[in-house]
């Protein structure tokens, strides 16, 4: 029921709070969190008053050498920015620069890729802060450099195409 979801997510974030050098906790806490709020507006809000983005922003920090936290962790991401959910603190937060970093560590990693061009997209619809932002970072660079490496997966060209 839609109360234990909420309750949920609290115990994630704890959880993710009380364990962050866990890379396991860390990597299933980001892959539940993005399950719960991809396609539940309800939850999404309920995550950006817990602040969940800063808890997932942590998880990206703490273990970038980690392919799998940083798939886990864009799809987090990606889930609690869609349908223009939580983007203003995403912006407040400079999650492109983190996704950037996931795309950079994890160049040969489809799976990192196709998350991070996804949420790439999500955050830069519509948002001209977020639009600016990814020229100041050269994020076209870094799309243009996933399309080259992954040119045989037409779902990361689509992926980095709608970015």
């Amino acid at each position: 029921d839609e109360a234990a979801e909420t309750g949920i997510l609290a115990y994630l974030q704890a959880a993710m709070s009380q364990h962050p050098g866990s890379a396991a906790i860390q990597e299933h806490a980001c892959g539940a969190v993005a399950r719960l709020t991809e396609h539940n507006d309800q939850l999404r809000g309920h995550a950006g008053w817990l602040d969940l983005l800063a808890d997932v922003q942590a998880a990206i920090r703490c273990h970038r050498k980690s392919e799998a936290v940083q798939k886990q962790a864009c799809w987090a991401v990606l889930a609690l920015t869609s349908q223009g959910g939580n983007k203003e603190e995403a912006d407040r937060l400079d999650l492109l620069s983190d996704v950037q970093a996931a795309m950079r560590s994890h160049m040969q990693s489809g799976a990192v890729q196709l998350r991070a061009c996804g949420t790439l997209c999500n955050l830069l619809e519509h948002n001209l802060s977020s639009q600016a932002r990814a020229g100041q970072l050269g994020l076209l660079e870094d799309l243009r450099m996933a399309m080259t490496t992954h040119t045989a997966t037409a779902n990361i060209q689509q992926a980095a195409c709608l970015a």
